[in-house]
């Protein structure tokens, strides 16, 4: 490791009162989160599964007119 990156990262997990290998696992699992594929999230699944066409009519739909 570099020795300015070195330096920055006892600097940081001193500062937060971590170990450095604490320091440096958040630090992996954020990235590696922060590329994890979009298909991954359960929330995904969602989008698409209501095949339905909007109505014209909005004051019908809300106000119930017509019915």
């Amino acid at each position: 490791m570099e020795p300015d990156i070195d330096d920055a990262l006892t600097a940081a997990a001193a500062k937060q009162g971590v170990s450095r290998s604490a320091l440096m696992r958040d630090a992996v699992r954020t990235l590696l989160e922060a590329q994890r594929p979009v298909g991954d999230d359960p929330v995904d699944a969602l989008i698409g599964w209501l095949d339905v066409e909007p109505d014209d009519d909005i004051d019908a739909v809300i106000y119930g007119y017509g019915e």
